[in-house]
């Protein structure tokens, strides 16, 4: 039998390889990002120059529309991170649960589509989106959920470069995606297209090519042996379920909670406040991403350190300092140079509101606070209590906006969202994340 000290010896390489992946998928966020954004700004300033502000907030409310609607995983990938994480690529757990998700995904990615055209025929796409009947918005309805269906699948590569500690290099890619949008965006604006539907399938060709290339990536990284075919267990198949009804009641309820402001703004404002909320949110989301794609990297460290409460008690107070002073600096930055940015891109076209920039900072400082808890509740049972979370914060947030959107207009919608983040979400997160160490402590 080893000793605790050879063990140790064995453990701390891999800790630390994970540590690393913490810091280098944050930082790799944090350098990349600058040089996609760019890119990102470019495409909508050059869309802006040829279309319009009006143009833009329709071209906005395209590209956003897979963030909108509430089909994804459904939380089946989960169990691919979870069970790399603990059992290893080589596990007959790991073998079952690679087949049944990649089976699984490619189902819902199919059903996805068969919906997406259905509701294409039929002429349903503009009255979801609050846009004028027209043939080449069902088409944008059209290309844009089937890109969003194929990412479904693909999806899993990523998941698997988390479970194995190597989610900075899916953070360098995934991170590019905005060069490669900005290139075919420039490509199909060259045939000058009367519609905004190539435009769209254009920009969502992005991130799609990015997340195949991150498939093939991870498929190299597992080899042959989680193809081959062997006899698993019964429970597996039961862990595999289980795992996934609280991740997939996430996958619903918070595109629904986040995505949703320019659908809302569309049916009870105009295209201006829209136009308006995407300009802001083209910062906003670049720098959410560095609090989402960095902390991700918490989920295997803590759950391989969960009966070490000790341990998991200093990654977590590191990781919560990170994350907060991230998020703090971020949101003086949005506030500061946003509008600074907009009239840039907008060539002085656009005049978002001071206040709006000050919302949206607030959001980034509530998830740079909610990003370490969030990670450490990622088993089965904290998933539950934030899915819990995440299903009152979208009942709370739809009507709240219905009734600031009016008045306030995009501003609104983003206040709306601020009081349910932070009740439903952030606080019972952090509460129970702490109690959940100084309980482990105490034993």
């Amino acid at each position: 039998m080893r000793s605790p000290q050879a063990l140790e010896e064995t453990i701390t390489p891999r800790r630390r390889r994970a540590l690393s992946d913490v810091t280098g998928s944050t930082a790799a966020r944090a350098i990349v990002m600058p040089v996609s954004a760019i890119a990102v700004l470019y495409s909508s300033t050059i869309i802006t120059q040829q279309r319009g502000i009006e143009g833009f907030a329709l071209f906005a409310i395209f590209i956003s529309l897979p963030y909108m609607v509430p089909v994804s995983d459904f939380g089946i990938s989960v169990s691919v991170t979870d069970t790399l994480a603990t059992k290893g690529k080589e596990s007959p757990e790991f073998r079952f649960v690679w087949r049944r998700t990649l089976t699984v995904l490619c189902l819902i990615c199919l059903l996805a589509v068969v919906a997406a055209a259905i509701l294409a025929v039929t002429g349903c796409w503009s009255q979801i989106l609050g846009l004028p009947a027209s043939q080449d918005t069902e088409f944008a309805g059209l290309l844009m959920m089937t890109i969003m269906a194929l990412g479904i699948p693909l999806g899993a590569g990523q998941r698997v470069l988390l479970g194995m500690g190597s989610q900075t290099l899916a953070t360098v890619l995934n991170s590019s995606s905005g060069c490669v949008s900005l290139g075919l965006v420039w490509l199909v604006l060259q045939t000058n297209p009367s519609g905004y539907a190539q435009l769209a399938a254009a920009y969502g060709a992005g991130p799609l090519l990015m997340q195949l290339l991150v498939f093939l990536i991870a498929v190299r990284k597992l080899g042959r042996e989680p193809w081959r075919r062997r006899s698993d267990q019964a429970q597996t198949k039961i862990r595999v379920l289980k795992l996934a009804v609280p991740m997939a009641v996430l996958s619903i309820a918070l595109p629904l909670t986040y995505q949703t402001d320019r659908v809302l703004l569309a049916h009870s404002s105009d295209l201006i406040q829209v136009a308006n909320y995407s300009y802001v949110s083209m910062y906003y989301m670049p720098l959410l991403s560095i609090i989402t794609v960095g902390s991700q990297a918490l989920w295997p460290l803590f759950m391989r350190n969960l009966k070490n409460p000790r341990r998991l008690q200093r990654q977590y107070k590191r990781a919560d300092k990170l994350f907060l002073g991230i998020s703090a600096a971020m949101m003086a930055g949005l506030i500061l140079l946003g509008p600074v940015a907009t009239q840039i891109v907008s060539n002085n076209a656009g005049s978002a509101p001071l206040v709006l920039y000050v919302v949206f900072g607030v959001m980034l400082l509530l998830f740079g606070v909610n990003a370490t808890s969030g990670m450490l509740l990622m088993d089965y049972s904290g998933r539950k209590i934030q899915a819990t979370g995440a299903v009152v914060m979208l009942a709370t947030k739809v009507p709240l906006s219905l009734l600031l959107i009016p008045t306030f207009g995009a501003t609104g919608a983003v206040a709306a969202t601020l009081l349910p983040l932070f009740l439903c979400m952030v606080m019972p997160t952090k509460v129970v994340a702490l109690r959940r160490i100084k309980k482990g402590i105490s034993k």
